[in-house]
């Protein structure tokens, strides 16, 4: 009998906390805007422009580009690949975002 009610309280444990680190889809374009910053290269090339990006996330938590638009092909690769490498938990399937990076030389 300790051993069901140990085994029940792990297993509701472990469901309690994958809740609690779901990213949730309000959350996604804050920590997509703290991930992707202003590049390097493009500060050290004094590089400004804008990318304009519209995206889903898949149920396994990829990120699957739709439409690209963007005033520098540079910016536009960095802004794809640093969302390409991102992978979220995600509770609904297909979810659309669609998110606008300014880059300025501050």
């Amino acid at each position: 009998m300790k051993k069901v009610v140990f085994t029940l309280g792990f297993v509701a444990i472990l469901c309690l906390s994958s809740f609690a680190n779901t990213i949730k889809p309000d959350n996604i374009k804050d920590v997509i805007k703290k991930e992707i910053t202003y590049p390097d290269f493009a500060k050290k090339e004094k590089i400004e422009g804008v990318v304009m990006v519209s995206f889903s996330i898949s149920d396994g938590g990829t990120v699957n580009i739709d439409i690209t638009n963007a005033s520098n092909e540079d910016l536009k690769s960095y802004v794809v690949n640093k969302l390409k490498g991102l992978i979220f938990r995600q509770e609904e399937s297909e979810s659309r975002y669609n998110m606008k990076f300014e880059f300025k030389i501050q």
